[in-house]
């Protein structure tokens, strides 16, 4: 893959749900089937400390999602895993599936007051509390990396949509970071953080979004943990 150098990163911005006067926020999003694979391993996240996010189902009782969606940053805690909610199939109030967490994974290397330095540990496993449904199938993670220049799409609940599940236009992989953070041209939104990038060949996951950057320009990428990092995370499964 290419690598792209610090100078992309001059600015970061984390996209769990914010204010709406942020102008990172997009509006060019698509409605997409939240019953429908592989749309319907996108869960919305619920909690008291930051609001909104996005969580990938990859195994029955397993989710993925942002660490910083995880962290209350008025007690400088990570939330209790029994806070956490976890919604599939959710729009526009319903829901298929309300999972609870019984246990959270944080990478140690996660420092919530760096977040340009922690981007790229910037992950956190979800174990549930009891298995999804098989109407809600698991998404399966690439096997190898994204080449650049392959067809992806982002899917998350945006800030400014957030009773619907939405994806971004399809984009394109364009390379990688020196640190292993895969980089797309995906326009997201706030509360897409946790959310899948997913390979529209293959329909696998080949990315979870974090962050966007901005380069001099004010030209904005979307920053995102890599699948291979990702299975790593779940200990190789």
């Amino acid at each position: 893959m290419s690598k792209a150098g610090p100078a992309l990163l001059l600015a970061l911005v984390l996209i769990a749900s914010a204010s709406k006067a942020d102008p990172v926020a997009r509006t060019d999003l698509v409605s997409v089937d939240v019953g429908s694979r592989p749309w319907s391993s996108v869960g919305r996240i619920n909690n008291s400390a930051y609001g909104r996010c996005s969580a990938i189902l990859v195994s029955p009782d397993t989710a993925l999602t942002a660490a910083h969606c995880l962290y209350n940053a008025r007690s400088r805690r990570f939330l209790q895993p029994a806070s956490i909610h976890v919604l599939f199939g959710f729009d526009r109030g319903r829901y298929g599936f309300h999972a609870t967490v019984r246990d959270i994974v944080v990478p140690e290397r996660y420092r919530p007051a760096d977040i340009l330095a922690s981007a790229p540990h910037d992950w956190a496993v979800l174990r549930l509390a009891k298995p999804v449904p098989d109407a809600f199938a698991p998404l399966a993670l690439a096997a190898g990396p994204a080449s650049p220049g392959t067809e992806i799409q982002a899917a998350g609940f945006a800030q400014e949509r957030s009773e619907i599940l939405t994806a971004s236009t399809p984009c394109r992989v364009e390379g990688a970071t020196f640190d292993g953070l895969l980089l797309a041209d995906c326009r997201i939104s706030h509360g897409f953080s946790g959310g899948p990038l997913i390979d529209l060949q293959t329909k696998e996951l080949v990315a979870m979004g974090v962050a966007v950057a901005t380069n001099a320009a004010g030209d904005a990428t979307t920053l995102a943990i890599p699948a291979a990092r990702l299975r790593e995370a779940l200990g190789g499964d």
